[in-house]
């Protein structure tokens, strides 16, 4: 079992390190808008969230990964 403390290692990194073009090419944005934010009836409020483009999600998929 691995530690948040244990340096992460090459077989670990070149996977997420594959996602940089994709992630930084000419177009894409990160963030494609915000979703909630809502009043509520019982006077609640509704967290705003971020709504991501896909390639971001699978890169916090890839990034969430067991090591």
């Amino acid at each position: 079992m691995c530690s948040y403390l244990d340096a992460p290692l090459d077989r670990e990194i070149e996977p997420l390190l594959a996602f940089l073009p994709r992630l930084s090419a000419e177009g894409v944005v990160a963030v494609l808008r915000w979703d909630g934010g809502e009043k509520t009836d019982s006077r609640g409020f509704v967290m705003p969230w971020p709504v991501y483009d896909a390639v971001v999600k699978e890169f916090f998929e890839a990034a969430g990964q067991e090591c």
